[in-house]
């Protein structure tokens, strides 16, 4: 035990780092907040530990089964991230993991020790807590005032970069709120009241449906929990029917209102997403089957899934104007990246967790302990549940509260053999928030540089995007925010500027760095054709096209060369996959003097095509464009392949 003056400077540094979170944003970057608030934890964690160096490094300190856990997912992934295709990535997870890990360990120390009191670190929490809410209730109350609620709530996303998050966020917030109802006093009590109904509230008008069944699944978990407890010898432990049916009732009022929309129903229904995350799953799949050890290396996930084809998903994933990033599945994600052990660690972590949790309410004696642990087991179900459809291990505002969640299950004295100088561990900690650090410094100054990058690439300024390359790449980051190579751009810059051998240089270094990305792989063709490598660059343009079969590029790439050959039926194969669009240059430069060749010659792949043509007696350009998208028009089946 410490001295007062002591635990009260702990409880004002953790309650200042929670109070400030939410504020930490640069405007400059891509992702506003992303590594921003790494950081920020990263010195927050080196503050705390130095803090307390002098009441925790002489001691022996008892580690829980739930920490080590942590720390084997930790060291799994490290050894993962050697044969990985792009350390920068994994480098960018692991410094993610370590402060993860350490800001764990800090907790559960300060907690354990008494040098962090629980109702301290729920307060600090809370108004973390208040301030998203609050900031959020603005933001909807604008899009009401301004009429276009529905649409509107779209752009709310309170102080992170996404609804989706800010939805996630506030559920996580739930149970520091019952934990403030019943451990805190007077005022702060009924402020953590009203905060749970408007998280609740704010939770069904986002309209995130992965939390709201994590909401209910939560909820369901903990009552089922109290169904069985009921009966334990404690004064005051009985079923809070007047709270409970509040909540529900407001949260049934909500729903009942959105459910009145067709706009609601209609989006709420939708399975879309649903059968597009079934694709990011097979792909995971098939990407564990083929590297069942170790994975693929963390970070290095969306590197590898196009590998695995892209045939399904949305038009802008096959075009490679948007790259998936994420399975929405953080247990498949686990599992390809760092193997099945990999993911023993990482459930370890949640089922010691749930073993803490019930030797404290075996051992409980007050009600009010009783519920925090009811709270807890909502939280952690709920992030559990959640985390089956989508991402909140990647941001570092749901980490820090699911530590938060953790933490508080092992806030009592552990008992574990295992015992490990205070002073070890400790050190470890520091020495992995500093290579934490310097990494994400490195790809802070990247991806900041990276925004000059992608304003050139928008305004095809092939001059100063190669010299924005060169500034923003670095040993720590060399992806843009997109999954992009930042070598692709300067690749493409050296190209148009007549440098096709510069630009080929810089396309096989960004194919070393992501070799599925359909962009890298197409450019790469653009490079050897100009310089004469049609046969060598088809290779590549047919690599491109096994991976995203209406890649509209690429198959104007390919019928392009088929044309300087006079293999007017391979350009004809190719084209016919790419959407007719009349603006488009290069299809019309191409479709059209290849169908004034096929009305000529003996076509019998194209045989209903041609006499389609034929009969309709094209004597313009124009006349044969409108012929051809005719003919797709009234055809049954969706491509001309066959006799078709």
């Amino acid at each position: 035990m410490t001295k007062k003056g002591t635990s009260s400077i702990t409880e004002w540094i953790f309650l200042l780092f929670w109070a400030i979170l939410p504020f930490i944003s640069v405007s400059s970057l891509v992702d506003n907040t992303l590594i921003p608030r790494q950081i920020y934890l990263a010195v927050f964690v080196l503050i705390g530990i130095v803090s307390a160096w002098k009441a925790l490094s002489s001691s022996s300190l008892k580690m829980s089964f739930a920490l080590l856990s942590y720390l084997g997912f930790f060291v799994i992934s490290a050894i993962s991230s050697f044969w990985a295709i792009n350390t920068a990535e994994s480098l960018a997870v692991l410094a993610r993991y370590s402060i993860v890990f350490s800001f764990l360990f800090l907790s559960m120390e300060l907690l354990k020790s008494k040098k962090l009191g629980l109702e301290s670190f729920a307060k600090g929490i809370l108004v973390f807590a208040a301030i998203a809410a609050i900031f959020a209730a603005f933001q909807l109350l604008k899009a009401a005032s301004e009429g276009e609620f529905l649409d509107g709530i779209y752009s709310v996303k309170g102080a992170f970069s996404h609804k989706n998050l800010l939805s996630s966020v506030l559920m996580l917030s739930l149970p520091f709120t019952v934990i403030g109802f019943v451990k805190l006093k007077s005022w702060q009590k009924k402020a953590s009241l009203a905060l749970l109904f408007l998280i609740i509230a704010e939770i069904f008008v986002l309209r995130t449906r992965g939390v709201w069944l994590s909401t209910f699944l939560g909820a369901l978990a903990a009552a089922t929990v109290f169904y069985f407890i009921r009966k334990k010898p404690i004064d005051g432990l009985i079923f809070p029917k007047k709270l409970f049916f509040s909540g529900l009732a407001l949260a049934f009022v909500v729903f009942a209102a959105l459910f009145s929309t067709k706009e609601v129903q209609s989006s709420v229904s939708d399975q879309t997403n649903l059968e597009t995350r079934i694709k990011f799953w097979e792909n995971s799949l098939e990407m564990l089957q083929e590297n069942p050890i170790l994975g693929v290396g963390p970070g290095n996930w969306k590197i590898n899934f196009p590998k695995y084809n892209l045939q399904g998903l949305d038009n802008n994933v096959m075009q490679g104007i948007t790259h998936i990033q994420r399975p929405h599945n953080d247990y498949l994600w686990v599992l390809s990246e760092g193997g099945p052990l990999s993911l023993i660690f990482y459930l370890g972590i949640f089922v010691f967790t749930f073993l803490r949790i019930r030797k404290n309410i075996i051992k409980a004696e007050k009600v009010e302990d009783i519920s925090v642990d009811l709270a807890l087991i909502f939280g952690l179900v709920a992030y559990l549940s959640f985390s089956i459809t989508d991402f909140p291990m990647e941001r570092i505002s749901i980490n820090a509260l699911l530590v938060g969640l953790i933490a508080l299950a092992h806030r009592k004295d552990i008992l574990s053999k295992i015992v490990v100088k205070g002073r070890v561990i400790m050190t470890l900690s520091i020495l992995l928030c500093l290579a934490s650090l310097y990494v994400l410094n490195q790809r802070f100054k990247g991806e900041k540089a990276s925004v000059e990058v992608l304003k050139f690439n928008r305004l095809q300024d092939p001059k100063r995007i190669v010299p924005a390359v060169d500034a923003a790449e670095n040993e720590y980051f060399n992806l843009d925010n997109y999954s992009n190579p930042l070598r692709y751009f300067s690749a493409m810059g050296k190209l148009v500027q007549n440098n096709a051998q510069g630009a080929l240089e810089d396309i096989e270094i960004a194919e070393e760095q992501h070799p599925n990305n359909i962009l890298v792989l197409n450019l790469k063709a653009n490079a050897l054709k100009s310089l004469g490598k049609n046969e060598e660059a088809m290779l590549y343009l047919n690599k491109a096209t096994d991976i995203a079969p209406r890649f509209e590029q690429a198959l104007l790439n390919k019928a392009e060369i088929y044309y300087a050959q006079k293999d007017y039926e391979q350009v004809l194969r190719n084209i016919t996959q790419v959407i007719p669009n009349i603006k488009n240059q290069k299809f019309t430069g191409l479709l059209i003097p290849t169908l004034m060749e096929l009305v000529k010659q003996d076509a019998p792949y194209f045989k209903k095509l041609k006499v389609y043509l034929k009969n309709g007696n094209p004597n313009s350009p124009d006349a044969y464009y409108q012929l051809y998208t005719s003919y797709l028009k009234n055809r049954k089946k969706p491509s001309l392949e066959g006799n078709s």
